[in-house]
């Protein structure tokens, strides 16, 4: 005669590992699903930045939605490309995240390429602004033209007043004519009344200097 308990039992423990089965499986197809659609989703990102002269607008970078960040800093771990590491550090400027932020903390900081560094800093300041604003300033003061510039382009890129005063300050201390140039340039292409290779300002006079920044504040 059989003993119920016995019998319960051992379909309990039948149950138990089809359960336990099943789980396993449906996670590893999970798993493999999710890589599949990073994978996919890195593909297009890539697609994209290997077209040169394209210009990609905010919304189509936050159209591809949360896991974005995650797929252009996988492709940044992976590339020795200048080219494609510079364009992938533009396409992070448009998401507040901080794993990517410091990725491109890091990557000021750290990496010996001034074109790297240069689109890393200009990046944290559009992206973040003036909660960077420490770091920033540090590179207002570098001893690198072009390192000055990006960090000024990137205060410009934001919408923070706070953020702009500290570029007019900067400009009105700049000595270098060539620098002014192109951040007073950049100003006026964000605002709409400069086209991107116009050489309108040549001026070496502070005093010019000061006057053309405060027409641009008006």
């Amino acid at each position: 005669m059989r003993c119920p308990m016995r019998h319960f039992k051992k379909n309990l423990y039948v149950h138990l590992i089809i359960s336990l089965l099943l789980l396993f499986f449906s996670s590893a197809f999970a798993s493999d699903s999710n890589s599949r659609s990073d994978g996919i989703l890195e593909e297009s990102i890539l697609e994209v930045i290997r077209m040169r002269n394209s210009k990609e607008s905010p919304e189509w970078w936050r159209s591809l939605g949360p896991a974005a960040p995650k797929a252009i800093l996988s492709l940044y771990r992976k590339t020795n490309s200048t080219y494609i590491k510079i364009r992938l550090l533009e396409a992070l400027r448009w998401f507040d995240d901080s794993t990517a932020t410091d990725l491109m903390k890091n990557e000021f900081e750290q990496n010996r390429n001034e074109l790297i560094r240069a689109a890393a800093i200009r990046a944290i300041g559009m992206s973040q602004g003036m909660k960077e604003a420490q770091l920033i300033e540090r590179a207002l003061k570098n001893s690198s033209g072009r390192l000055r510039v990006a960090a000024a382009q990137g205060l410009l890129g934001t919408t923070d007043s706070e953020a702009h005063q500290m570029v007019d300050r900067f400009l009105l201390g700049e000595k270098q004519e060539w620098v002014v140039r192109k951040v007073l340039q950049r100003r006026n292409v964000l605002k709409g009344t400069e086209d991107e290779n116009s050489e309108s300002f040549d001026s070496h006079s502070p005093q010019k200097k000061r006057i053309k920044i405060e027409k641009i504040k008006d």
